[in-house]
């Protein structure tokens, strides 16, 4: 399932953990680099979100070890 902080699919995550079934990300970091329709609604580099990028910074790890449930 392709799940990442900008896709949170919360419901199937939900539903599937009510169910004790094992959810697997599909790309979990996003598409960085990937351009989808060329313009300001492309996906952003989730490696450089100023978010993730906190939390890394605060646990002392890169932001592509950050995990989130």
């Amino acid at each position: 399932v392709e799940l990442h902080p900008y896709l949170t699919q919360s419901e199937l995550v939900d539903f599937c953990a009510s169910r004790d079934i094992a959810l697997t990300a599909f790309s979990p970091l996003g598409s960085p680099g990937r351009s989808l329709l060329n313009d300001s609604a492309d996906p952003k580099d989730l490696l450089k979100d100023p978010v993730v990028k906190l939390i890394a910074e605060k646990h002392r790890k890169s932001p592509a070890q950050v995990r989130w449930t």
